[in-house]
């Protein structure tokens, strides 16, 4: 989920130099500070403190996707209830920077497992969820007006489909991920949906398969996650090029020289669409779950965040660049913790830099 994509800029994708990269900025409508930091690679060095923002799972919810909203908050959706909620609705939460107590922005019915989210430019927030089983359920993409104003659940609804991932660009152009028909469609205003790729490198069992999505305009490129789990099969990352008529180039596998990890499922760009960080729920060397980070201009791949825990389930994740006005949380990091139903523990965990 993508708080700072834009317009695709045709034919910039190998120009370089400090002047071109200010001149892309100001087009993008970053400051001279975020330009600034676009060159620091984050150090796998650096040591992070963790604890949980806010339990779900006390309260009967399985939560999954997350995004920061224009207006500064952050948005998570939810994919379940249980326990004391197995009746309840299934909001979308809303926190406000420095209020550890979210509250409930939309209420979606009971029926609706819901994922990945996205806000355009007119503030409407893209909801992505499910109806029905994996394997012949109904997709559905929900569209939120600003300030939850409308609520419209059929925006988007397609029948033997399981959607995952939605990112928006600046024109207010959709791409949506179909992990069952291992699709990316393309979703315009109206809510018509068009096959943009259907490369044979999406093609994966469900109930994984092709899952989350974002867009780097700067390239311009869309990078999205095919989860496969458990090893000794492998999750990729993949960099699909958007093509100067807005055509699908053949997906690309971004490769990390090594079995860096596994398990990959949530996607975030951010750091001026230069980083990409995407959760691993199993790591080499025993490690149990991590953020990555992946710099699409020098290709270079580190692990930035380790856990050993055994219970935690990383779906999604965001930086805190644009978590409140002020730029006070951002070089932490807020990870969704799924649902696990062998020891049920679902949240928001946040990570600061010690």
């Amino acid at each position: 989920m993508n708080r700072d994509a834009g317009v695709p800029l045709w034919g910039w994708a190998c120009c370089c130099g400090l002047a071109l990269l200010a001149l892309i900025g100001a087009t993008l409508g970053v400051t001279s500070a975020t330009l600034s930091r676009v060159n620091s690679l984050p150090t796998s060095g650096t040591v992070y403190r963790s604890h949980v923002l806010y339990d779900f799972a006390s309260l009967g919810y399985g939560v999954e996707g997350v995004v920061i909203g224009p207006d500064g908050a952050m948005y998570v959706t939810t994919a379940l209830t249980f326990g004391a909620a197995v009746n309840d609705t299934r909001p979308v939460w809303r926190f406000e920077a420095d209020h550890h107590t979210p509250t409930r922005y939309a209420e979606l019915p009971t029926t609706y497992g819901c994922s990945g989210c996205d806000f355009d430019q007119h503030g409407n927030l893209y909801v992505v969820c499910n109806t029905g089983s994996p394997a012949t359920g109904t997709g559905k993409l929900v569209k939120i007006g600003p300030g939850a104003s409308s609520i419209d659940l059929n925006f988007v609804s397609r029948a033997a489909s399981q959607f995952s991932g939605v990112v928006s660009d600046r024109r207010a152009l959709l791409y949506l991920t179909d992990r069952l028909n291992d699709v990316i469609y393309t979703v315009n205003a109206s809510g018509s949906l068009a096959v943009w790729s259907n490369d044979t490198q999406f093609a994966t069992p469900v109930p994984f398969g092709l899952n989350d999505i974002n867009i780097n305009p700067i390239e311009p490129a869309i990078y999205t996650v095919v989860t496969v789990f458990p090893p000794p099969a492998h999750s990729k990352l993949l960099r699909v090029a958007i093509e100067s008529d807005g055509s699908a180039a053949a997906a690309q596998t971004v490769s990390f020289g090594s079995a860096l990890a596994d398990g990959f499922d949530g996607l975030s760009a951010v750091r001026n669409n230069r980083f990409l960080y995407f959760t691993a729920s199993d790591l080499v060397a025993s490690e149990r779950a991590s953020v990555i980070v992946y710099d699409t201009f020098s290709r270079e791949t580190i692990v930035l965040i380790k856990e050993s825990s055994s219970t935690l389930v990383p779906s999604d994740v965001v930086d805190g660049q644009f978590f409140g006005a002020n730029q006070k949380f951002k070089d932490n990091f807020y990870v969704i913790d799924f649902f696990r139903t062998s020891a049920p523990t679902s949240g928001v965990i946040v990570y600061t830099p010690v």
